[in-house]
């Protein structure tokens, strides 16, 4: 992707938590000399907020809209004519579009609008939107009650999903649900979401882990500029969690219906829909679409073209290509290795599982999460809590 010399003066404000997600759009900006400030919840120091990138760091107790307003006035406004603001995780995208149009004039993105933001973060009001729209996603019920919800469903197992993601996530260590194999194992399982106050709903699970994703960018004038997909190869938690490993790859089909869906919707900005395959009636199934950059954002340059720069120059109106050329078949990697290398210790050794199938999956990966020459210390942090976690499992076992 060729963009022209600029002199990117304007600088950005990156809210998020410690991820690969920020740490990638931290490092997007910053190696392009853009001043990079960053507003986070975490209470320790992790590899977002330890980049040699952020030149300035402010941190709120929680993802409050009147605290992050806040925090943003109390920049150094009166140097800039505008700052570019990215969220990158679903609590920091709520809390920005919550209160962004009260902002002055100096803040800038090129979010989606918020009806849009809220139909996606929201999965109670985007399955029953999937269902209106008749597209294929896996059978979702409300849950009303124990009896009648218990109803509805065909049989065992079943997924208790969380409405809001980020809440449930950061309770239960990046889990993104709960699997229900009982009717005990359901009333244990609701309780404690209700002890925790996080509202679910009930969704069929699809065998398999086939799933593929798709990454695009759309300009506020609509046109589709950037468009990727790559393979879901392992997750963690191993079963129902976030990509460790993804692999380049090409699906008309489902790019085709992620694009007509977006500009049916008028959507803009960055996006990313994940869809699964199911082997009952041989259709992929739409899970969720993100609103936001996603953790593999680092993984796209690498591919052909920088979403999260295309993102800086339309929040600020300045021409951008469209149409970029992607690689598609090239079967190349991302991973993050300090989750990758996790799944090492939860795999099941009875299951055919085998050292050199996973360090063999290892071919063709050129881009890794957290580990950069020019920034070093967020992979020293992250290597240093992977050596621990394993420390702490090998002293369990033994």
């Amino acid at each position: 992707m060729k963009i022209e010399n600029k002199d990117f003066g304007n600088p950005v404000v990156v809210l998020g938590n410690s991820s690969t997600n920020s740490l990638g759009v931290i490092r997007a900006y910053g190696r392009r000399g853009i001043p990079v400030w960053f507003i986070h919840t975490d209470y320790k120091q992790t590899a977002s907020n330890s980049s040699k990138y952020v030149l300035k760091i402010i941190r709120l107790e929680r993802w409050n809209p009147n605290l992050l307003k806040e925090a943003l006035l109390d920049l150094e406004l009166n140097d800039h004519e505008k700052i570019v603001v990215i969220p990158t995780n679903d609590a920091s995208l709520i809390a920005y579009s919550s209160i962004k149009n009260s902002l002055p004039g100096i803040f800038v993105d090129c979010l989606a609008p918020n009806h849009l933001i809220e139909l996606f973060v929201d999965k109670s009001k985007f399955y029953h939107f999937l269902k209106e729209e008749n597209i294929p996603h896996p059978n979702t019920y409300d849950l009303i009650h124990f009896e009648k919800t218990f109803k509805k469903c065909d049989k065992f197992p079943f997924a208790l999903k969380p409405i809001y993601s980020y809440q449930f996530e950061k309770t239960f260590d990046g889990k993104k649900l709960f699997r229900i194999d009982s009717e005990n194992d359901f009333k244990n399982h609701q309780n404690l979401l209700d002890k925790k106050e996080i509202k679910a709903v009930i969704q069929e699970i699809i065998p398999g882990n086939r799933i593929y994703i798709v990454y695009f960018f759309i300009t506020k004038q609509g046109k589709v500029s950037v468009i990727c997909g790559y393979d879901k190869i392992r997750q963690s938690p191993q079963d129902y969690g976030t990509a460790s490993m993804v692999a380049c790859s090409w699906n008309d089909e489902l790019i085709n219906k992620t694009i007509c869906l977006a500009q049916k919707l008028g959507y803009t900005g960055i996006g990313e829909a994940e869809y699964k395959y199911d082997p009952q009636d041989g259709e992929y199934k739409l899970l969720e679409i993100n609103a936001r950059s996603t953790n593999q954002n680092r993984f796209i340059p690498y591919l052909g073209a920088d979403i999260e720069l295309l993102y800086y120059l339309d929040a600020l109106d300045c021409p951008i290509p469209i149409d970029i050329p992607m690689m598609r078949n090239s079967g190349i990697k991302w991973i993050d290795f300090q989750k990758d290398l996790r799944t090492l210790f939860y795999m099941d050794k009875s299951n055919g599982f085998s050292f050199y199938q996973f360090f063999k999956s290892y071919q063709k990966v050129k881009v890794d999460g957290y580990f950069a020459k020019d920034d070093l210390k967020p992979f020293v942090l992250e290597l240093t809590e992977l050596l621990r976690a394993g420390l702490k499992k090998f002293s369990k076992n033994s």
